[in-house]
């Protein structure tokens, strides 16, 4: 346990170290984009760090679902039927990517069928491992490709979207927020955001205890009751087997408490940059030497360039598509088609103040599809 504790520690802090360096650069999305970079480099050029604990992947996905959930109002929940369009067109292009590209792949390389079908998938890997294994596909391969496209999609993503957003927008912190932060800090600036945000809701916490104790503490535990509540709901969906159950039992079990009339409490803004630093640390850990080596080879380098790019360039349209059917902002559209993983996406959404919900839903369309129709093939291929 205390190995544990002690790895976190250090991967967290070394997120927060990426964080705060890359808000001094005023780069987009910070809090992932600086833990991924200064992680998966470390990573890449050999250093031993520990890998992401077990607990992380799922407390992002509880957290995460928390979030959505207490976005979801009665208003919410009658634009449902507005999504059957949207998750048709998610369906079947993912789908073809699978089956179309996958083949195209396999024809003019030198990967089988399986391994390009499943390199081509954009479901989540471990499902897309297991498979792999059971039909005697290249895991190795699979993996780096999969870790590729995720890895630039979680880095050129925010980049087109702060674009379109304006610049800056959605990416509020600034080097030097925070009320001053920590003394010690002050000899280390950049860092000031990252941990000033702590100091800053100790006070704040103090400050509504002295003013009001009684309403103070009723709050509080109204807040830990629902974050009883989401664990759960995420925990049995969890053990279920469901498809991103983690995140998807803890948004149903919030949004039933607040379709209820019960007051959800949303959790503090602050605490989400930390939970986008637990997803950089989720993204680093697919990155180490042997995917630099096995891309440098060559064999696998216009492999994934091709991929990815076709990947990319048919996720822009399909944006447009669902843009054009519904009338969503194209952001929103844009996250919703983005070849990534759930997770990463959905926190996505709501750092940039898009629609959570229809971007979780059409994503969990995508995985169930995937994660459905591919056994199904393979178990008449193989």
């Amino acid at each position: 346990m205390e190995t544990v504790l002690i790895d976190t520690a250090l991967l967290f802090f070394l997120g927060i170290c990426g964080w705060g360096l890359f808000t001094l650069l005023r780069m987009p999305v910070a809090p992932v984009f600086g833990t991924l970079t200064l992680i998966g480099v470390l990573r890449v050029a050999g250093y031993e760090l520990p890998p992401p604990p077990g607990f992380i992947f799922p407390g992002v996905q509880i957290m995460l679902g928390y979030f959505v959930g207490a976005k979801i109002t009665r208003e919410t929940v009658g634009e449902i039927r507005f999504m059957v369009l949207p998750a048709a067109v998610i369906v079947i292009w993912s789908l073809s990517l699978v089956f179309i590209i996958g083949t195209l792949l396999s024809l003019t390389s030198t990967l089988d069928l399986y391994t390009s079908f499943l390199s081509c998938s954009i479901g989540g890997l471990p499902e897309m491992t297991i498979i792999a294994l059971a039909s005697g596909a290249d895991v190795t391969v699979l993996v780096i490709m999969q870790s590729i496209r995720m890895v630039a999609t979680v880095v050129f993503f925010p980049l087109i979207i702060r674009r379109w957003l304006g610049s800056g927008a959605g990416d509020s912190e600034t080097a030097g927020s925070g009320n001053g932060g920590m003394l010690l800090l002050r000899y280390l600036p950049w860092l000031n955001h990252p941990f000033a945000w702590i100091g800053e809701s100790l006070r704040n916490g103090l400050a509504g205890l002295r003013e009001d104790p009684k309403s103070f503490l009723s709050q509080g535990g109204g807040t830990l009751l629902t974050v009883a509540l989401a664990v759960v709901g995420g925990s049995i969906l969890t053990g279920l087997g469901v498809p991103a159950g983690g995140m998807l039992g803890a948004m149903l079990a919030v949004a039933s408490l607040s379709l209820a009339g019960f007051p959800v409490k949303a959790l503090p803004s602050g605490l989400f940059n930390y939970m986008l630093v637990a997803v950089g640390i989720m993204v680093s850990g697919s990155l180490s030497p042997e995917t630099m080596e096995v891309l440098a080879s060559g064999g696998l380098f216009v492999p994934v360039a091709a991929v990815t790019l076709i990947t990319f360039i048919t996720a822009l349209g399909v944006a447009y598509i669902i843009h054009k059917l519904v009338g969503w902002d194209y952001p929103t559209c844009f996250l919703a088609a983005a070849p990534a993983g759930f997770t990463i996406m959905t926190t996505l959404a709501i750092k940039y103040d898009r629609d959570p919900f229809r971007v979780s839903l059409l994503h969990l369309c995508r995985l169930v599809a995937l994660k459905t129709v591919v056994p199904l093939v393979f178990m008449f291929l193989i």
